[in-house]
């Protein structure tokens, strides 16, 4: 009966040898999770910094920073409307940043004047993907989206 006994107690080690390499497996899973996770929070609070303030394009030329905001001031508090310009001429670009207190009016302001006509040209309004971005993009001369 003795060499049973041995025999058991032999798989029982492999076993246990395995239940190691199963938390250390799991153990790595768990970090990579919480990274992926931790990486999603700060997805989010970007989203949800950037919810609040829009691209506006297409603007008319003679657009200027105090009718940017009476454009946008219906649909709630702006914190800061700001138009981009030539940085030789100091002539706007025909787009700005329109930034809201809250991401409601941000996205009531979208509703109601993305596709509008204003000052004689159809305006588009979009959330800001993010600012430094868009202008590079701008500047470049290609203004592409990406996704």
């Amino acid at each position: 009966g003795h060499s049973g006994c041995y025999f058991i107690f032999r798989q029982s080690m492999f076993l246990l040898k395995d239940v190691v390499v199963l938390v250390e497996l799991l153990n790595l899973q768990i970090r990579s999770l919480s990274f992926i996770l931790n990486h999603f929070v700060v997805v989010l609070i970007m989203a949800k910094r950037f919810a609040t303030q829009l691209f506006v394009s297409r603007l008319s030329a003679y657009t200027t920073e105090p009718s940017l905001r009476q454009l946008f001031s219906p649909f709630g508090q702006i914190k800061d409307a700001r138009l981009i310009r030539d940085p030789e001429t100091q002539r706007p670009k025909g787009f700005g940043f329109v930034t809201y207190e809250s991401e409601d009016d941000a996205r009531k302001a979208i509703k109601s004047l993305d596709g509008k006509i204003v000052d004689g040209r159809l305006i588009f309004v979009e959330v800001a993907k993010n600012a430094e971005e868009v202008t590079t993009n701008m500047n470049s001369g290609k203004a592409q989206d990406h996704e």
